[in-house]
């Protein structure tokens, strides 16, 4: 008997055509096989939860075990119960749903550093060795090369690269859940950096590794929120961007922008500060054009909707430790700060009666009686009104007020001895010095600007 064609099956028997599989597959919410690997955290059964305990994406195919048990999860006649990716629901899709009220606390924004051999190294060097008796935020970090950055790869390489050590730790904080390492977050972002990532030869990624935080932390948590973020979300050892802060320190006010936010993120927990010159998009777009991945991009988002920065350190960058902070800055006559200061220079000229910067850099001597300036400085006078403002030739910005660090005290010009050193660390008026209550690391905090900053403030 031939077969029936498809238009001649009875109604309630007919089988369903691949057109209609691949949409009940993907329809709104539902999880493909590649979205799944074994770690990640699921709903099962409606709002059990679970880990994926192996994974067969080929056949869409998933075991999963009980997150407090650890067992296996299975049918009523015993074996184990094989999941389809579209029954099950990443933890993370459920988050908005399950948390409690929040306040506003101002844009939240994350760091991605890539770069070469020597500066993981020396990245490395600095942080030291990680702490294996109480959780740090971070606790370490890990330097992938980006040639091996494939979603697929993340799990084996958490796996070979963290200390069993820190596993033990994790273990110890939450003692009341299976706790094994998870790379959603780290996942996430590889698949936003898009296929230009892996040729990046002889780059790696800087990825920051959090432990879960244990019963202490999440019971001294300063807000419901925090409290359910620390036990429901932040509990396993997990890989991340370089630097995110995720918790805002309670009664501090917002940041004034995600790119403050992300500069701040990155001084208060790793230690680092960039040069306001390889953070410019124009001087990054350039270091991409160099290293043949223009198409790489500069920002994207995380799991949680919040902005990360991918910063490229070039290869000639200059490592610096200034008063126990490691700097990164743009090495002299680079290529790709070349363009960005001849800008800066065209567009100064015409503000600057037709001249330029190195024209009035060699003009100086006719403000040769009024107070000597700092090194870098020099005065401009303006073509529209003849008033005189000041340029840093290192930092490329302008001022209207005199400099601050050159100002010499009375009893300076008198010949009186200098300030004691106590002194000298006084900040200027406004400024107050804080101390961050989430990663014990200080930061300076202006209450009538309404302005904070992790580098120490100079006016």
């Amino acid at each position: 008997m031939g077969a029936m064609a498809e238009d001649q099956q009875p109604p309630t028997k007919r089988a369903r055509s691949a057109e209609e599989e691949e949409e009940e597959t993907v329809a709104e919410g539902a999880l493909r096989p590649e979205d799944l690997e074994a770690g990640t955290l699921v709903l099962y059964f409606g709002n059990k939860r679970g880990r994926i305990h192996d994974a067969f994406e080929e056949e869409d195919t998933f075991w999963v075990a009980e997150e407090e048990s650890g067992e296996i999860v299975r049918g009523p006649d015993g074996q184990i119960f094989d999941f389809k990716a579209a029954q099950l629901q990443l933890v993370a899709a459920r988050l908005e749903d399950e948390l409690p009220e929040q306040t506003e606390s101002g844009p939240v924004a994350g760091v991605l550093l890539l770069g070469t051999e020597e500066h993981m190294r020396t990245i490395l060097e600095y942080t030291g060795e990680p702490n294996f008796q109480e959780r740090t935020m971070p606790q370490t970090f890990l330097a992938i090369p980006c040639s091996d950055c494939q979603p697929q790869n993340l799990i084996q390489l958490a796996v070979a690269g963290i200390d069993d050590k820190l596993r033990y730790l994790a273990r110890k904080l939450r003692s009341d859940i299976r706790v094994t390492e998870r790379v959603d977050n780290l996942k996430k972002a590889l698949r936003e950096l898009g296929a230009d990532l892996p040729r990046l030869q002889d780059y790696f990624l800087l990825s920051s590794v959090l432990m879960p935080f244990g019963w202490e932390d999440i019971q001294g948590a300063s807000s419901r929120n925090s409290q359910y973020q620390r036990k429901e979300v932040w509990n396993q050892i997990d890989l991340c961007v370089t630097a995110m802060k995720y918790e805002v320190d309670e009664g501090r006010p917002p940041e004034e922008s995600h790119l403050a936010a992300a500069r701040n993120s990155l001084g208060e927990l790793c230690g680092i500060q960039i040069s306001d010159m390889l953070w410019d998009p124009d001087v990054q777009k350039a270091v991409r054009k160099e290293l043949g991945v223009e198409l790489l991009p500069q920002t994207f988002n995380d799991t949680s909707g919040n902005e990360v920065y991918t910063i490229i350190l070039p290869k000639d960058v200059v490592a610096t430790r200034i008063k126990g902070i490691l700097c990164f800055t743009e090495a002299p006559g680079a290529k790709y700060a070349k363009k960005k200061e001849a800008e800066a220079e065209k567009n100064m000229s015409k503000a600057a009666g037709g001249k330029t910067i190195r024209d009035w850099a060699s003009s100086q001597d006719e403000f040769a009686h009024l107070p000597k300036l700092p090194p870098d400085w020099i005065r401009i006078k303006s073509r529209k009104d003849d008033s005189v403002y000041y340029w840093n030739q290192k930092t490329q910005k302008a001022s209207f007020e005199f400099p601050k660090d050159a100002a010499s005290t009375p009893s300076q010009k008198a010949g009186a001895s200098a300030a004691p050193a106590k002194a000298n660390e006084d900040l200027p008026p406004g400024w107050a010095k804080q101390v961050s209550k989430s990663t014990g690391k200080v930061y300076y905090w202006h209450a009538g600007k309404q302005k904070s900053m992790f580098e120490r403030p100079t006016e």
